[in-house]
């Protein structure tokens, strides 16, 4: 089998709806398995093996044809069933852990400082992070 690098995860795709495309023909579902979506990426960036060829139909649906002997005819990609193999092994694996959870992005950081003015009286201060007024560890 073929290594798969980070090299291949980052090359840039045309179209990115294809990937999302691609993920839902495989039944990878967006919402519940992001972590799974780069196996529809390289579904996307996989090219044709030696011996076979794109084409169309008659009807204008595309197929793939294996050049040489006998010429077989398929509307499936010659590596989807290999595609679906690494999709169900990495299924049956346990869903790594998000450092960073959508609950970051959804609620924004806020801090605050107290000041007391000469009176005694205290104020308190919101302020941004990272903006220098204040440090986060």
């Amino acid at each position: 089998a073929d290594e798969i690098t980070v090299l291949e995860l980052l090359e840039p795709i045309e179209r990115p709806a294809d990937v999302a495309d691609m993920a839902d023909w495989m039944g990878i579902s967006r919402e519940l398995e992001p972590h799974l979506m780069w196996i529809a990426k390289l579904a996307v960036l996989e090219s044709l093996p030696e011996g076979w060829e794109e084409g169309v139909d008659d009807g204008g649906k595309p197929i793939f044809r294996q050049t040489g002997t006998d010429g077989a005819v398929t509307y499936d990609h010659p590596g989807d069933a290999a595609f679906q193999v690494l999709l169900q092994r990495e299924r049956r694996k346990r869903v790594p852990y998000l450092s960073i959870q959508q609950c970051v992005f959804d609620t924004p950081m806020v801090h605050f400082r107290n000041e007391f003015l000469e009176d005694g009286t205290e104020l308190r201060i919101q302020v941004l992070p990272n903006s220098g007024e204040w440090m986060d560890f």
